[in-house]
């Protein structure tokens, strides 16, 4: 790291995101009053997909009940098996939870995916701790998080502690290739990328750095504390989302 950059806390990043979701609220409320049409402000319908314990759908649905999500609403959550977590957490919060499960749907899960999303009238999907592959529907923009570089540590399968392990991985055979040139900090970066056809090959659409401790991290630490960001990060991102939405159909 260059001398003089300070790395930020987990109580800089939370304080500095909650600055930008405000300063981005007060901007979209100033845009609004020039939008006399009921069209221009209304909300842009969202459905999240998860397939586990849904701690970042949860984040957002959290960030959602505190009005810092602005101009659009997660109306949907999509569990992708039985009982798991996350159906629970999308109950919770009153949105209405859909469960597919699609070892069980097999060829039916892209169709019931297809008229679930249009009969809800979703208008933005995120991927949040879901580890199946979810059809691309045209003109519904979808993104999915990743907890590292999707270009070293994504694509079928690599889900879970199995990604934390693989940073961990390659981040001890680097230790040993550069350790003459004193480099002695290390991170992963969270990824929110576009959704297309391949597993984690969509373009980057947001990235977050985390201190890795190899030393004395184990892939369930690392994954831990990689957690906390993905919380941090996914409401703005779902914001920005939001407002590339808005921008593209002119308002």
């Amino acid at each position: 790291m260059s001398p003089g950059i300070k790395l930020l806390s987990s109580k800089d990043v939370s304080i500095i995101a909650l600055s930008l979701l405000k300063a981005y609220d007060k901007i979209t409320v100033a845009m609004n009053k020039n939008n006399k049409s009921s069209e221009l402000t209304s909300d842009i319908r969202i459905a999240l997909f998860a397939s586990g314990s849904g701690t970042d759908a949860n984040a957002i649905l959290d960030a959602q009940d505190k009005g810092l999500i602005t101009d659009g609403k997660v109306v949907l959550l999509v569990s992708t098996k039985d009982d798991v977590g996350c159906i629970d957490v999308g109950r919770r919060h009153g949105v209405d939870v859909v469960v597919l499960p699609k070892k069980k749907l097999k060829k039916d899960f892209t169709v019931e995916v297809e008229k679930l999303l249009l009969e809800h009238g979703i208008e933005l999907v995120f991927l949040v701790g879901c580890i199946h592959k979810i059809p691309i529907i045209p003109d519904i923009p979808m993104y999915n998080i990743h907890p590292a570089d999707t270009g070293y540590h994504g694509g079928k399968g690599m889900y879970g502690v199995k990604v934390h392990q693989s940073v961990l991985d390659k981040i001890k055979n680097e230790m040993e290739d550069d350790i003459e040139d004193g480099i002695n900090r290390w991170f992963t970066w969270i990824t929110i990328h576009e959704v297309n056809d391949k597993y984690d090959e969509g373009e980057p659409f947001m990235r977050l750095a985390v201190e890795v401790y190899p030393e004395s991290d184990d892939e369930l630490i690392l994954q831990k504390r990689v957690l906390q960001y993905e919380w941090m990060i996914l409401p703005t991102a779902l914001n920005v989302a939001i407002r590339r939405i808005r921008m593209k159909k002119g308002f």
